[in-house]
């Protein structure tokens, strides 16, 4: 077949709409349409190939099987403590330093435990007594110090017809205070509130429960004469960073050397 005859076929094919490459003599030749411009696949190739994609997984044993399953001696994970979280490249820089795509991730931020979301969540309130017995009540079996149902006891005993005056309140050697209150104007009992209480709670779901201080804190109402109360995590970031660290210990003991621990 000479060259004519294999552009005059290749017309009556472009006019039905089947334009393709047409070999002659190791030569490919191509009908171009106006507006089109014609390329090579071979620069495309490669991605084609090559995974592209970002993966979220909320379990760090889904982490290390995703890494055993691709990692290759390019990929290396990073681990962002201020983010809580674990980001693995797999298409990194290579052994001999050129870069790779960098398209290929996967990342693991791990859920908060109920129990840690709930005592995070009233750090810092300041609640009547009623409101702080309630929160005493949902997460009796958390505290540890002092034992969870006697300080529930203990709050309960200021009940709510009582008044505490500012002379009622005297703080003891240990930082706890004792508060002394009245009905009718006569005073009738007292309590010893306990400057700090500590709990055992998993910071992050599936992980071992650990134990987490939390300051207590109180006042009179100038107005009322009632008690308020307030628990205070002194260091909440702290506490996530720490059991973060150690809940990625194995991934970065898997990892090895291509493990790195970065903020951005």
């Amino acid at each position: 077949m000479d060259i004519f005859t294999s552009l005059v076929d290749a017309i009556k094919k472009s006019a039905a709409g089947d334009i393709k490459p047409y070999e002659f003599e190791d030569e490919t030749l191509a009908l171009v349409p106006d507006g089109f411009k014609l390329e090579s696949f071979a620069s495309r190739s490669d991605r084609i190939r090559r995974p592209s994609e970002s993966i979220k997984v909320f379990r760090e044993v889904s982490f290390r099987d995703y890494w055993r399953r691709f990692a290759g001696e390019s990929s290396v994970c990073f681990g962002d403590l201020n983010g809580l979280t674990l980001h693995a490249v797999i298409d990194y820089h290579g052994a001999d330093g050129k870069p790779d795509h960098c398209e290929h991730n996967a990342s693991f931020t791990p859920r908060l435990d109920l129990g840690w979301a709930f005592w995070k969540g009233v750090s810092g309130r300041l609640m009547s007594q009623r409101d702080f017995q309630r929160v005493l009540e949902e997460r009796t079996n958390d505290i540890i110090a002092p034992e969870g149902a006697g300080l529930l006891d203990l709050i309960a005993n200021l009940e709510a017809t009582m008044r505490i005056d500012a002379g009622d309140v005297h703080r003891l050697d240990n930082g706890s205070r004792k508060i002394q209150y009245r009905k009718q104007n006569q005073i009738v009992g007292d309590v010893t509130i306990p400057a700090r209480i500590i709990i055992a709670t998993g910071i992050f779901e599936g992980a071992l429960d650990r134990e987490v201080e939390l300051l207590l804190r109180w006042d009179v109402d100038d107005e009322t004469h009632k008690a308020k109360f307030a628990l205070e995590i002194p260091d909440i970031k702290g506490v996530e960073q720490t059991a973060f660290t150690q809940l990625a210990g194995e991934t970065e003991k898997l990892i090895g050397d291509r493990f790195f621990w970065a903020a951005k």
